[in-house]
């Protein structure tokens, strides 16, 4: 069975690179590449909603344009089951983690060879993740330190109506002047619903805030 991969990479020549490597491997078919997350969407938007695109959607985060974890959170809302995977030089623990809240499937370095890394999609094919193991030993790590957190239970979370639509628009990856227009309002209302939202599910971004919410099942 292949396995159909699509990429949003802002560097020309690395996504040369992928291809070229893709080219020669069997089993794995590059279906697309992109160098912005919004022409990633627009694409995939025009395959029937059904079931996804692509079986593998490989995710740099600084991009330009929509940010990868705002575009990973956007994709998992319109196709759960993608497996989407970030493919980046950064491995910071902060962006690791957001980049996981947001949905990520896995975290690839590119400081690997690219053989490596399409090793690694295999393995998230065959059910594992797809992981570098510098980034699964700062996600272990993370978790030791945060162990007596997560055992608490969460607080229970409230929304107004008003900001249960925000959020929505948000998990939709809608920009504020698209939301002002779908809800009829200024784009400083639509800051102010914003910045509450954030205040109440006591987040820092959207894809945060979309990665919450559906956690506590408020979408």
């Amino acid at each position: 069975m292949t396995l159909r991969i699509a990429h949003v990479e802002d560097h020309a020549g690395y996504r040369a690179s992928l291809a070229e490597a893709v080219d020669r491997v069997d089993g794995i078919e590059l279906c697309g590449g992109w160098d912005r997350a919004e022409s990633a969407l627009r694409a995939a938007r025009e395959h029937p909603p059904e079931a996804p695109p692509w079986d593998v959607l490989l995710m740099d985060l600084d991009l330009p344009g929509m940010h990868g974890t705002e575009a990973i959170t956007a994709f998992k809302a319109l196709w759960p089951s993608l497996q989407v995977v970030v493919l980046t030089v950064f491995d910071d623990p902060p962006v690791i983690v957001r980049a996981i809240s947001a949905g990520a499937d896995g975290y690839l370095l590119k400081g690997a060879r690219i053989e490596e890394l399409l090793e690694q999609l295999r393995v998230l094919s065959d059910g594992g993740a797809a992981m570098s193991p510098s980034v699964a030993r700062c996600v272990l790590g993370l978790l030791r330190e945060s162990r007596p957190r997560l055992l608490r239970p969460p607080p229970p979370v409230a929304l107004t109506q008003r900001q249960k639509e925000v959020l929505a628009c948000l998990a939709d990856g809608m920009s504020y002047e698209r939301i002002a227009d779908e809800m009829q309002i200024s784009v400083n209302t639509v800051r102010t619903h914003v910045r509450r939202l954030y205040d109440a599910l006591q987040v820092e971004g959207a894809a945060e805030a979309v990665s919450k919410a559906f956690r506590h099942r408020l979408l």
